[in-house]
């Protein structure tokens, strides 16, 4: 905020010095925007040009590619036709002489063939553009586009030609730049990478499947018989099986033979008690009939 306060001060002194009115700005078409301020102001186009100039110097390895861009705009766009109603007569030769030239006289506007849409108020704002890196820039490549053509030619017409030719231009500049072969180099090594990964998850993954047969084996291998395995395992089963099977018959043999030599006991011993007279009655039951015996005789 505060640099936009600043850039507004320092327009209205400039606009001062320059003698510039209210009726002088609509004649020129120059509104208080914030869009304008930034476009055609005194200081700001000069210090702009500068700051322009510096960037592009720092590029270096861009610089071509910056020059067809800043020459894309030279062929005159409709609202350059606007800003510039007609476009005076300017020869090769003339345009390399000084490419500035009078726009309007009443008041003093100026513009550059080399730089559309610069429109350059005042002497002051003339020399600061002559001195603009960009502007120098520009000339050069002016010179350079305009070897082949005749002094007498448009130079407008040159401008034009060379902007429809820019686009094969900054192609082939991007391709041939040193960027350019730095990502294809970068690329090129990050394919080989991707390459030899697949190559070692292979080799990991053919080590880590089934072995394969012997070659030199006249006989090729023979798999598992299952059938084998599963009539070991019935074997197996059945073997265990058995013990516990004549475990279980034992326990009931020897159970039964108990039960018997029990019972073949008890019937012995009660044999024996009768051929003694003991009828088989237990102590209680014989108290109990010898002292009945004993009571009925008394």
């Amino acid at each position: 905020m505060f640099k936009r306060v600043e850039k507004r001060r320092l327009k209205c002194q400039e606009e001062e010095e320059l003698g510039l009115d209210e009726d002088m700005k609509e004649v020129l078409g120059m509104h208080d925007t914030d869009s304008e301020e930034s476009d055609s102001d005194s200081d700001d186009s000069g210090s702009g040009e500068e700051n322009v100039g510096e960037e592009e110097d720092g590029e270096a390895g861009n610089e071509d590619v910056s020059d067809a861009e800043e020459f894309e705009q030279e062929s005159m766009s409709d609202g350059d036709q606007d800003a510039v109603e007609e476009e005076p007569e300017i020869t090769v030769q003339e345009a390399l002489r000084d490419p500035v030239y009078v726009v309007s006289l009443q008041p003093v506007v100026k513009a550059c063939i080399v730089c559309p849409g610069k429109l350059l108020k005042g002497t002051q704002m003339v020399a600061l553009h002559r001195t603009s890196n960009a502007h120098e820039r520009r000339v050069k490549r002016f010179a350079m586009i305009s070897k082949d053509a005749a002094p007498a030619d448009n130079a407008w017409d040159v401008l034009r030609e060379n902007a429809e030719d820019k686009p094969k231009t900054v192609a082939n500049l991007s391709e041939n730049s040193k960027r350019a072969e730095k990502r294809r180099a970068h690329a090129a090594l990050r394919k080989a990478r991707r390459e030899k990964q697949k190559v070692k998850a292979r080799a990991k993954k053919t080590a880590t499947s089934a072995p394969k047969p012997d070659l030199a084996s006249p006989r090729p291998a023979k798999p598992p018989k299952k059938k084998q395995k599963i009539a070991t395992t019935k074997s197996a089963s059945a073997a265990s099986a058995a013990p516990m099977a004549g475990s279980n018959e034992n326990t009931k043999s020897t159970i039964t033979s108990i039960v018997r030599s029990a019972s073949e006991r008890a019937k012995k011993a009660r044999a024996r008690a009768v051929d003694r007279g003991d009828d088989g009655l237990s102590k209680p039951m014989k108290k109990a009939k010898n002292r009945g015996i004993a009571m009925s005789l008394a």
